[in-house]
């Protein structure tokens, strides 16, 4: 079942092909800055997002009503989100 199924490329804007614009961005705003004008950064974002749903939960709904299927998504959602509370490091300035 393909319910999560994502492109595997960022987003593009009408006009010149994907590599030319991505090295016109690059020569624009400079290779640090390229993935923020581009679009990049919240493309991967989602993607690794996905990603981390999918390796935890699994890659299927089990149920088989749409109501059922979105209770579903909402309590690995939850779960989700709980073991990443859980896990993720707290950063402190220091000086």
């Amino acid at each position: 079942m393909t319910w999560l199924r994502m492109s595997c490329r960022p987003p593009t804007r009408p006009g010149l092909p994907r590599q030319a614009r991505h090295l016109q961005l690059i020569a624009e705003k400079g290779r640090m800055g390229w993935p923020t004008a581009s679009g990049y950064n919240r493309w991967a974002r989602a993607e690794a997002t996905i990603g981390r749903f999918k390796q935890v939960i699994g890659d299927r709904l089990r149920a088989h009503t749409d109501e059922r299927r979105a209770t579903e998504v909402d309590v690995a959602v939850h779960v989700l989100n709980r073991m990443l509370e859980l896990g993720r490091p707290t950063y402190v300035r220091i000086a």
